[in-house]
């Protein structure tokens, strides 16, 4: 899972490029906005997201939705998991929609951009904010908002915004993060193999024929799936 894929690069005292991470947050926002119909995750944590080498999983959904909400919340505490929930997700009363999620990908993020987790200790994350560009720095901070109706509206304009930076990168000539704006189209560009992602550890990518990759793409638009990469267990 991502949770120890996560674990090996910072064994190695490294984080993850802005190329690395938005093929991946593409993916987890369209799974959350695509289950709406259906009710919200509410909990998504590196240990929920799967990834698989043409397919990426959340797990634990039904997790906040199915167990009383006061001992799930003491629960994810004593785990060590509870930043990863949005405010009104530790509320016994509070109520979730998707923005919940939204929190929790800016989570998830940030922890693989930075290498510190939000909300875990202030002075730690102030060094590892102080880092970060100023722009992502921002779209993190909204995604970060203690009330939902000030976070991005569903993981998909989250994602937008996260890009967005990544655009204005490139309309200024500059690096963001370390890595030439270049290689950036080609992070999000769904012809790098069937899952448009680079790989997160250091297993090689398996080469995949266009023929193949045509093959499936028209797979997945018969079925309705479109481009989500993203599969509920």
């Amino acid at each position: 899972n991502l949770r120890k894929i996560i674990e090996l690069r910072l064994e190695k005292k490294q984080t993850f490029a802005l190329s690395e991470v938005l093929p991946l947050i593409s993916q987890i926002a369209q799974a959350c906005d695509a289950w709406g119909r259906y009710g919200h995750h509410g909990a998504i944590r590196p240990a929920s997201v799967v990834v698989l080498p043409d397919v990426l999983k959340l797990t634990a959904l039904p997790h906040l939705q199915g167990l009383p909400r006061k001992p799930f919340v003491v629960f994810q505490e004593q785990a060590g998991k509870i930043n990863y929930l949005a405010p009104e997700c530790r509320q016994e009363d509070g109520v979730i929609d998707r923005r919940a999620d939204v929190y929790s990908m800016a989570v998830i993020c940030a922890e693989m951009l930075s290498g510190a987790l939000y909300g875990q200790d202030e002075r730690s994350w102030q060094e590892a904010e102080s880092k970060l560009p100023e722009a992502l720095v921002a779209v993190l901070q909204t995604a970060f908002s203690e009330s939902p109706s000030d976070r991005f509206d569903s993981g998909t304009a989250f994602f937008e915004a996260l890009a967005n930076t990544v655009s204005n990168a490139q309309g200024d000539g500059g690096p963001l993060l370390g890595v030439p704006v270049e290689q950036f189209d080609a992070a999000i560009d769904p012809g790098l193999g069937s899952t448009g992602m680079r790989p997160l550890d250091d297993r090689p990518q398996k080469v995949i024929s266009s023929r193949r990759s045509d093959r499936k793409k028209k797979e997945r638009k018969r079925r309705g799936g479109g481009f989500l990469m993203a599969a509920l267990v």
